[in-house]
């Protein structure tokens, strides 16, 4: 009972010590006043809020996955289920403090959305008081009404909420009192609010205690899927119930230029901004990082096929996001040098664009989510620097010369690791063959800069700085060609296989013709035949199990773990196992579908 009564004295204590502490109490609220208003007042997107919670979701369950002593290997589908977890919680924490404090329920989005970078804090506290060695996490199981009081055990590591998650609620309940106090000056709704945020976090830590209750009720859920279905059916229930309230408030500016926008409009752009030669390119390189995996681990299972279907439709979303921002932001350039497209034809609005781009990224990311945590991160690493970095401001590195390109070329790697992960998991920066990455990286930089071609005349007025516009159309052609016949002959000092003198020759000459020409399809048809054969062929003289000895035998003692890890995820596509390695350095393993 000390530690709940410590912690009640926290939450209620630290506020009115710092009342009692300042003479000046008016000034101090009205300085935590102007912050929160400076908050709600940020003037950015639905889209970058957006992004900015599911960021910082991210990176939470990075932390999670990378601080806990045991480091499974998970099915893909099991990603999606911790994101479930974390939208409802807040949502239920918006509509509740938004009803209690009588706040617009998008201001309190954004005081809850900048405040949820609190929950980075546990797995990081965690690890510090474990020395490095990580606390499990997980839900609460048994008798729960009799744990109720078990996150307020401030010092104790029994339970399952650790001593991170603990501290986390606790910052929670202090910023929900000092929230609600200062939109409403009740001491007593104040006081209300932790015990709301205290009870909704509880309530979702036992809703595996939902499964029985279903099952008595007759509804029978999968063994492997019943948290996603709950979390599932609990975030669209919400949603409606968020649709409900701000209907309600009448007050919905974005709301009314909703309702002018057209669906038909939104539809057909996004059949214009389709680019069936874009898609192929990324699909087949997309591709080609699988094969590499498959012929490194000689097996695979129907499993890493539906991975790899999930990732091809990540990357069209994930392409389209890219279209879609790049057109936002170079629609002056485009109606010089791409009068067609559809925002620069004025087909659709800015806002219209604005939906279109949003419903990619997260169509791209519930993808990419099916496929693999991995696989969601390189996927979000490519529309960061393919779209973001690239295109938007406050960035905007299109602007300054080879800097796009390198972009690009990194882009297009993380496409390649992306389908190499699908065997190998958080091991593929480990196992991918360096000098074929090392080559993928180069060959894109330098090739990407035929694109800029059709955009010569646009990108001169907007003072874009790319080959074509220092040299002139003329000789920019020329100089490209050449950077492709070199980008040819550049495969001899990545893989010294003699033969390969012959295929480049041939492939670097046809582009230099194509490029000088102006033949974008051809060029692009030959940039795809020339990596496919060189890339596959490389692959396939590479196993993995001798990557594996070779790092195993050349490492030191304090890397063991590393290695063994690397072993037990080449292990790992071949058998339907999960492996992890304990604070000994023991390798231990289970079989998954009976754990």
């Amino acid at each position: 009972m000390a530690s709940e009564f410590l912690f009640f004295s926290l939450i209620l204590g630290i506020p009115l010590l710092v009342t009692l502490l300042f003479k000046q109490t008016k000034k101090v609220m009205l300085w935590c006043a102007e912050r929160i208003a400076a908050i709600e007042k940020i003037k950015a997107s639905l889209f970058l809020w957006v992004v900015s919670l599911f960021s910082i979701m991210l990176l939470r369950d990075y932390l999670e996955n990378f601080m806990q002593p045991l480091l499974p290997v998970y099915p893909p589908f099991q990603r999606i289920e911790y994101f479930l977890f974390w939208i409802p919680i807040f949502l239920t924490l918006c509509i509740f403090i938004a009803l209690l404090s009588k706040e617009r329920l998008l201001k309190v989005a954004k005081a809850v959305t900048f405040l949820w970078a609190i929950t980075l804090l546990p797995p990081i506290i965690d690890f510090i008081i474990s020395a490095g060695k990580g606390i499990s996490m997980a839900y609460i199981s048994g008798q729960f009404h009799f744990q109720y009081f078990s996150f307020m055990n401030l010092f104790s590591l029994q339970g399952p909420a650790t001593i991170g998650i603990k501290i986390e609620i606790l910052l929670a309940c202090m910023f929900s009192i000092l929230y609600v106090f200062v939109k409403t000056k009740s001491i007593w709704k104040a006081a209300i609010a932790p015990l709301i945020v205290y009870s909704t976090i509880f309530f979702y830590f036992i809703t595996p205690r939902f499964i029985p209750l279903l099952r008595r009720l007759g509804i029978m859920l999968p063994f492997d899927g019943s948290m996603i279905i709950i979390h599932g059916l609990l975030v669209s229930l919400l949603v409606l119930l968020w649709i409900f309230l701000l209907k309600k408030e009448k007050l919905r500016k974005e709301k009314k230029e909703l309702e002018r926008f057209s669906l038909k409009k939104i539809s057909i752009a996004f059949y214009k901004n389709i680019s069936v030669i874009r898609h192929i390119h990324f699909s087949f390189l997309g591709i080609i990082g699988f094969l590499i995996a498959v012929s490194m681990a000689r097996s695979f299972s129907m499993q890493n096929i539906f991975s790899l279907l999930f990732l091809l439709i990540a990357l069209f979303f994930a392409w389209l996001f890219a279209v879609c921002l790049n057109d936002y932001y170079d629609r002056d350039i485009d109606k010089v040098s791409n009068a067609h497209r559809p925002l620069a034809s004025a087909f659709i609005t800015g806002k219209e664009n604005k939906l279109l781009t949003l419903a990619c990224f997260i169509i791209a990311l519930f993808f990419s989510l099916l496929a693999g945590y991995v696989i969601t991160v390189f996927i979000f690493f490519f529309m960061l620097v393919y779209g973001v970095i690239y295109s938007a401001p406050p960035f905007r590195l299109r602007r300054y010369f080879l800097i796009p390109n390198i972009l690009i070329g990194l882009a297009h790697a993380a496409v390649l690791m992306a389908g190499f992960s699908i065997l190998f998991q958080e091991f593929a920066m480990i196992l991918f063959p360096i000098n074929i990455l090392a080559f993928a990286l180069i060959f894109f930089t330098f090739g990407s800069m035929m694109k800029d071609a059709k955009d010569f005349e646009g990108d001169k007025q907007n003072n874009i700085h790319t080959l074509f516009t220092l040299f002139g159309l003329k000789k920019g052609k020329i100089i490209c060609g050449l950077i492709l016949f070199a980008c040819g002959f550049i495969t001899l000092f990545f893989f010294s296989t003699p033969f390969l003198l012959v295929i480049c020759l041939v492939f670097s000459t046809a582009g230099f013709i194509a490029m000088v020409k102006s033949n974008e399809k051809t060029i692009f048809f030959l940039e795809f035949l020339f990596i496919f054969s060189i890339i596959l062929l490389m692959a396939f003289t590479v196993s993995a199990e001798k990557l594996c000895e070779e790092k195993i035998y050349n490492t030191p003692y304090y890397d063991v773990r590393s290695c063994a890890m690397m072993q037990a995820s080449l292990e790992y596509t071949q058998q339907r196992t999960v492996f992890f390695i304990d604070e000994d350095f023991t390798l231990l393993k289970k079989n998954y579908w009976k754990s």
